[in-house]
């Protein structure tokens, strides 16, 4: 059967002003201007194409665009564009998209829903490797009209890291840079705040992400047997109340298992019982290294994971300083918005 590979080579960012014929987001559609801040890391998207190339055969191929909404506002008016002259796209939401075409925010009891896009190559377009563009449109309260409001971003939505498994990683509390410098780095937390604005048409606020105020760092490295995290919190000092969370999960659809360090007495908790879980704290309480069996993700050997990172302040006035490394408080319970990572880059039986 012949096949072709399909490169799907999309374009990350907004659109910094529509296209012909179009209004122009910054003057037309104010509304939607704070979702703007907010998409980046509360809209999640993932792909059903694990290795970035969908492959056709005589005729047709399809995949799934899958999206969660932790934004603090629906989106309405939703639609999915594939754009490409080799091929025609059909899309279609799932059948159990029960309130297409909006997208409803997980705060008010929105889920993870997806298109299904199939691609059939036209007469005469022979085997090779071709570009399709991947477009999200979407409208506002009071606008009849929906807009191209995103453009996907292939890397983003597959986002697929790979965690180092030759660790040599020694639980003591002692953090050495040898042992630790192979761990995959997360770092750069953003806060979900209120901009104190709201859109008169609004109840609720405009949100935006903000770096948080503290560099909170994670390293992720692994073994045979478990997965190691290296928690680095700086910053705090005052603070009434301090902890950082790791959040894993076996799949998009699984249960998050939430571990919990509290940086001032250096108490652990997890959201169930873990056995072969060990944390060991440095002398100030500024490093944790923890090491999970990796059959706490389902297997032995599992070799593909989620994961999520937060920290939560309360600072020496009581205010609330909590801090994410994808999404929000929304997120942390909705695995399918955290990345996938892939145990020494192997592919998932």
């Amino acid at each position: 059967m012949r096949t072709v590979a399909l490169a799907i080579v999309l374009i990350s960012g907004w659109l910094a002003a529509a296209s012909a014929g179009e209004a122009d987001w910054t003057t037309e559609r104010k509304s939607l201007c704070n979702a703007k801040m907010q998409v980046k890391d509360n809209l999640s998207i993932r792909m059903g194409v694990r290795d970035g190339q969908l492959r056709l055969g005589e005729s047709e191929g399809s995949f799934r665009i899958y999206l969660v909404n932790t934004m603090n506002r629906a989106l309405f008016d939703l639609k999915l564009v594939a754009t490409g002259p080799e091929f025609d796209a059909k899309i279609e939401p799932s059948p159990d998209w029960k309130e297409y075409p909006t997208l409803e925010t997980a705060v008010r009891g929105g889920r993870e829903q997806y298109f299904t896009v199939t691609l059939k190559r036209k007469p005469g377009v022979a085997d090779g490797k071709y570009k399709v563009g991947l477009h999200l449109w979407s409208s506002h309260a009071g606008y009849k009209e929906p807009w191209k409001f995103v453009e996907l971003d292939l890397a983003a939505a597959q986002e697929v890291l790979t965690v180092p498994a030759d660790a040599k990683v020694q639980l003591d509390g002692k953090v050495e840079e040898e042992e630790w410098k192979v761990g995959l780095l997360c770092t750069d937390l953003h806060c979900f705040a209120a901009t104190g604005k709201k859109h008169p048409a609004w109840v609720l606020p405009f949100y935006q992400n903000l770096p948080a105020k503290e560099s909170s760092r994670f390293r992720l490295s692994a073994d045979g047997e478990k997965l190691y995290c290296l928690m680095q919190l700086p910053g705090g000092d005052g603070a009434k109340a301090d902890s950082a969370s790791l959040h894993l999960a076996s799949g998009p659809e699984a249960k998050p298992l939430t571990v919990t360090v509290n940086r001032l007495t250096g108490e652990v908790t997890s959201s169930e019982p873990v056995a072969g879980l060990v944390i060991k704290a440095d002398a100030e309480r500024r490093a944790f290294e923890i090491a999970v069996p990796r059959s706490a993700l389902g297997a032995k050997d599992a070799v593909t994971f989620r994961a999520n990172f937060s920290r939560a302040l309360t600072d020496a006035e009581g205010k609330d300083q909590s801090s994410f490394w994808r999404g929000n408080a929304m997120s942390l319970k909705i695995p399918a918005s955290f990345p996938e990572f892939r145990v020494g880059g192997e592919k998932a039986p």
